[in-house]
């Protein structure tokens, strides 16, 4: 990254000594009298607290580590790297580790962890007893048997001998191996403690190192074989059990035979090379549990990249059933650490991967897996004949090219259960709808099982089939009937039909398969309304709001003939309350986040020095405002940056029946007081003729929603990745476009669909987004999903494949949308085609209560039995504007 070096070494520093000390505050605040807060676990309360404690350590140390990061690089850049700094450091009979070696990425040099090895052994599985691989009497008089295998447990961060769920996976070994085993506890607390998760994650190597130790000295000892070896790692353990393996091989011994990886630390082993965490080449075998792979500031610990010979992601691997959903939204609660449900939901989710590895122990639950591309094809049971494992703490299973998911249950102490698939096939003669299912499994006895919903508001099509992956308890035995409860989607502009026409249900499990067919035209009752989720972001028409009347947006001109210090001048003028409420606007824009008196000083002096870099004729309009408005510049440069850091956002581009692309655009955002007030619609005219179009905010150089007559229309969506810290230290690289700069390049420059494309695709930015794209023609509609440097996926309008519309909201499609996202609240709602710029309309969304549309079923139906329900709505909008 090249940086202009006297801006960015100033803003470096300045962003490391004021996140340095708020940082310090924190540590302070996780240390007793200078010592690092103990860790005794005795019950549930403990297990919440620790896993809070965990997680703030972590969200510090990575706001450390990377705003450190940046600024060494900097320096480094200047030519003011200290030479002082350490480059190795070296531990007798354990070799040296280097800032530039395995964890050259971590930049920091690992401590003697000082490890102890507890053994407990089937002879005496109460009392332990304490290895030392520096004397190996400690080894050669103890109850350690070499003809018994060898399981070796490495916790995580912040965890020791005494947490909480040793016993439970002590038990589970010795359950496992009822003819004996050995089994160590490595404790290397010392080195996994809190705060400083940091440092916890480069002291992996030498507790790997370490581990290896032991091993090599038991081999001498014992005359035993590194193969007989499984060593067993949870979250940072895993990484440790990875540098064991290593290790192994620089000491001149064989690898383990086996590693299990409990849902390995992802913090800091994200996105590394294999060399610096557990990878395949640690052991003979390699298999991964993967549990909570979100991103760390939703609460995710785990690593989601794969990492073994075979990786098993239950539930999709990021979080699980069962557990409470931590506190999303903001990036920016970093700087205040009020994170309320994150101790429930740290300690549920991460230490789902213990619970999970103790329960596959058990003789009678087997968690089944099939190789899949991704959750969402497993779910939808189209992988239900690939490759099958077992997930299994010491399950015996061969590699696999693909990822392995299965489903779980989320009842403590019974999570496995019969994997089922569930097909149903649909009558020609029904109408199209969509809606859910209820299934209750009943066996010959008359015993009942309540499986619970099991399709949630999916499309039912006349002759088609629909298909599922179920996990049944297995309360029933032999199956006699499968009873199923079907509920109608309730949308805004449609109802779906009350009877769903069944011509067949299938239900195959891996032991048997069962076959049921219902009688012709079956119709199941309709038991009440459900309002679709997605369908409520896109409203028709103001009446269906609560208490709303239509209301457009005050239109102004921007003439671009004039100076562009005058251009905004009538916007402004119009708006005399903008310098009082900017910084909450800013604060909307950004997603509420609570900031302190620093971080708005750190804020406006980055704004300051962006200004004075941005091109013309942006510099010269954000100065007119600022002065029309009475407001310091730097405020408004924040406000024309804020989009570059966060927003949520919809977008949908269509194809009517009469070959017209239209476009249509919600802007989303929960508070919408302060929005709302300054929406306005500009008409940017060049020699008296209008350039272009859009809507913008007043304040706001650029347009999040815009069209060129007779060439294009426009929408961006905030792309939900990276973070604000991270966005925020992109914008000060001078390559970066701001999105407010390229929007009105692209709209001044390309000619036409294909232009406009090649321009969006080119630039670099700040902050990864979603730009949509509508054109003239039939197959001119496009989602072009990017990251800061270029487009990395590209969804496009295929009219031969019938693919007649493209939607968007703030999440990789390839992905879906998220649980949390289940937005209700929007600004505006746009609907534009490049081809009829006249009809360009704007709704201004004054109450967020949504209601049940007034009955215009009759003029939508066609196109809903056509199109489909979603798109429906804009294309039915668009043909009454």
């Amino acid at each position: 990254m090249t940086f202009n070096l006297v801006v960015g070494a100033t803003l470096a520093v300045l962003v490391a000594v004021t996140t340095a000390s708020r940082f310090g505050q924190l540590k302070s605040s996780l240390t007793k009298n200078g010592q690092t807060t103990p860790f005794v676990d005795v019950g549930p309360q403990n297990v919440k607290e620790d896993a809070y404690y965990m997680w703030q350590c972590m969200m510090a140390s990575m706001a450390e580590y990377k705003v450190q990061k940046e600024a060494s690089e900097v320096a480094a850049e200047m030519g003011l790297s200290n030479k002082a700094d350490q480059d190795y450091v070296c531990y007798t009979d354990l070799g040296c580790f280097y800032k530039n070696g395995t964890l050259s990425s971590m930049n920091k040099l690992p401590h003697n962890t000082k490890t102890v090895f507890y053994l407990w052994t089937f002879a005496d599985q109460q009392n332990p007893q304490v290895l030392d691989w520096k004397k190996p009497a400690t080894i050669s008089n103890s109850l350690f048997r070499a003809d018994r295998p060898t399981v070796v447990m490495i916790h995580g961060f912040a965890n020791d001998v005494n947490t909480v769920w040793v016993p439970d996976i002590k038990a589970a070994v010795f359950r496992g191996h009822p003819r004996g085993v050995n089994f160590i506890y490595v404790d290397w607390g010392r080195g996994a403690s809190g705060p400083d998760y940091w440092q916890a994650a480069s002291n992996t190597q030498v507790a790997g190192a370490q581990v290896a130790k032991l091993i090599c000295t038991i081999n001498n000892v014992k005359h035993t074989r590194s193969s007989s070896f499984q060593l067993i790692g949870f979250s940072l353990g895993a990484h440790v059990s990875g540098f064991t393996g290593y290790r192994l091989a620089t000491y001149g011994h064989a690898r383990v035979g086996k590693i299990t990886a409990l849902d390995p630390a992802g913090p800091m082993f994200e996105n590394v090379h294999p060399d610096a965490r557990l990878s395949p080449d640690d052991a003979d075998f390699v298999q991964a549990f993967h549990v909570n792979g979100a991103t760390l500031t939703f609460g995710g610990f785990g690593l989601y990249s794969r990492v073994g010979h075979i990786d098993f992601y239950p539930n999709g691997g990021r979080y699980q059933p069962g557990c409470p959903h931590a506190i999303i939204g903001a990036i920016g609660d970093l700087w205040n650490f009020n994170f309320t449900n994150m101790p429930d939901s740290v300690a549920c989710n991460h230490g789902r991967a213990i619970d999970l590895g103790v329960a596959s122990v058990d003789q009678n639950c087997v968690f089944a897996s099939h190789a899949c591309r991704n959750h969402s094809d497993y779910r939808d049971a189209k992988c239900f004949t690939q490759q099958k494992g077992t997930m299994g703490l010491f399950a015996n299973n061969v590699a696999s090219d693909d990822q392995q998911f299965l489903i779980t249950r989320g009842t403590s102490g019974r999570f496995c259960g019969r994997v089922v698939k569930m097909t149903f096939k649909f009558t020609l003669l029904q109408l199209p709808t969509s809606g859910s299912f209820f299934l209750t499994l009943v066996d010959k006895f008359g015993n009942e099982e309540n499986v619970g919903q099991i399709v949630k508001d999916e499309s039912m099509p006349p002759g088609g089939a629909l298909m599922r992956v179920i996990l049944s308890e297995g309360k029933v035995g032999d199956l006699l009937a499968a009873k199923i409860r079907y509920e109608p989607e309730r949308g805004i502009l449609w109802d779906s039909s009350d009877t769903v026409k069944v011509n067949s249900i299938r239900l195959t499990s891996q032991e048997s398969d069962k076959t049921g067919q219902t009688q012709p035209n079956t119709k199941m009752a309709s038991v009440h309304w459900a309002i679709q989720p997605v369908l409520a972001l896109f409203v028709a028409s103001s009446v269906l709001l609560t208490g709303a009347v239509e209301r457009s947006p005050p239109s102004f001109v921007v003439d671009l003939d004039k100076p562009a210090y005058e251009r905004w001048n009538s916007v402004i003028d119009a708006n005399p309350d903008l310098g009082r409420d900017a910084p909450e606007i800013f604060k909307i824009l950004t997603g509420n986040i609570n900031m302190s008196n620093d971080t708005w000083g750190i804020l406006f002096l980055m704004a300051e020095k962006i200004h004075k870099r941005l091109p013309a004729p942006f510099k010269e309009e954000l100065q007119g405002m600022a002065d029309r408005a009475k407001m310091p510049i730097s405020l408004i440069t924040l406000i024309n940056l804020a989009y570059d850091l966060t927003a949520h956002c919809t977008s949908v581009v269509s194809t009517d029946a009469n070959g017209t692309i239209w476009h249509g655009r919600n802007l989303d955002y929960n508070a919408t007081t302060y929005l709302e007030k300054y929406t306005v619609h500009v008409d940017f005219k060049r020699g008296g003729k209008v350039a272009y179009s859009g809507v913008t905010f007043a304040g706001f150089a650029g347009m999040l929603t815009a069209i060129k007559p007779h060439a294009f229309t426009f929408s961006s969506n905030e792309r939900d990745v990276g973070s604000f810290l991270e966005n925020l230290l992109e914008m000060m690289d001078p390559n970066s476009k701001f999105l407010m700069v390229l929007i009105r390049e692209v709209l001044e420059e390309a000619k036409n669909f294909r232009e406009a494309i090649s321009k969006f695709s080119l630039a670099r930015m700040p902050a990864a987004i979603y730009v949509i794209l509508g054109g003239l023609s039939n197959n001119e509609g496009v989602v072009l999903t990017r990251n800061r440097t270029h487009v990395i996926h590209e969804f496009a309008i295929n009219m031969q494949s019938d693919r007649w519309y493209v939607l968007q909201t703030n999440h990789d499609p390839w992905l879906g949308d998220p649980w949390y996202d289940n937005r209700r609240y929007t600004v505006y709602s746009t609907v534009m085609s490049a081809s009829h710029p006249e009809a360009i309309r704007t709704w201004i969304r004054n109450s967020t209560e949504l209601i049940p549309p007034p009955p215009v079923r009759a003029s939508a139906s066609n196109v809903v039995g056509r199109f489909g329900t979603f798109a429906a709505v804009l294309i039915v909008l668009s043909r009454n504007l």
